[in-house]
């Protein structure tokens, strides 16, 4: 009857609710584990501002580039004010930053390596300096700039080309969780040994 439809809708009420609470502790709790990861990164970085560690891109917005560091969960960003050989403007469409002058595009998966400048526990954030790079250069044909691509060297040398028409690598899968440097985190290379700092 008419008690026992009511007593049904008052549970099923009961139920979504208690769904709804948990779902929200879960969330809370999963972002409390994600800045509790970041903090332990930034402070394990801290110790290690100067070295150089292999990476990929693993994301493009207006400010900069992240990078996630090889064999490790780390990841840090380039800032776009220390791009110096040139000015780096975002594509959003495509989500890369192009250089003006060089045509050197800033894409997800392309391996650099890079130097540590900056980390910062409290602010949970870590900052890197290129040293080497893999980005593309679009090619300027006839007053217009075609497909193809060159593979820049070294950071400082103002795009010198090192290959030709090579892809970069594309990152694989998608980012991991829970230990933030499995393996033994801040690896300088694929040997597993961190490069020494540059005097």
């Amino acid at each position: 009857g008419a008690p026992m439809m009511e007593r049904q809708e008052h549970l099923e009420k009961s139920l979504r609710k208690s769904t709804d609470i948990s779902s929200r502790r879960e969330k809370v709790a999963a972002e409390a584990e994600r800045e509790s990861v970041k903090i332990k990164q930034a402070e394990y970085m801290e110790n290690r501002i100067g070295e150089e560690f292999d990476g990929v891109i693993s994301g493009v917005v207006a400010t900069g580039a992240f990078v996630e560091l090889a064999d490790t969960l780390i990841e840090g960003m380039i800032p776009v004010s220390a791009m110096r050989d040139d000015y780096y403007v975002f594509d959003p469409e495509r989500r890369q930053l192009v250089g003006r002058k060089t045509r050197k595009t800033v894409t997800l998966g392309a391996r650099v390596r890079v130097r540590v400048t900056r980390a910062d526990r409290r602010l949970r954030h870590i900052d890197f300096e290129l040293v080497e790079a893999d980005f593309r250069v679009q090619e300027k044909t006839g007053g217009r700039f075609s497909g193809k691509t060159t593979i820049t060297g070294r950071a400082g040398s103002g795009g010198r080309r090192v290959g030709s028409g090579a892809p970069s690598v594309g990152r694989e899968g998608k980012k991991r969780s829970g230990g933030f440097f499995p393996g033994g985190a801040g690896r300088g290379s694929a040997s597993g040994k961190p490069s020494r700092r540059r005097r």
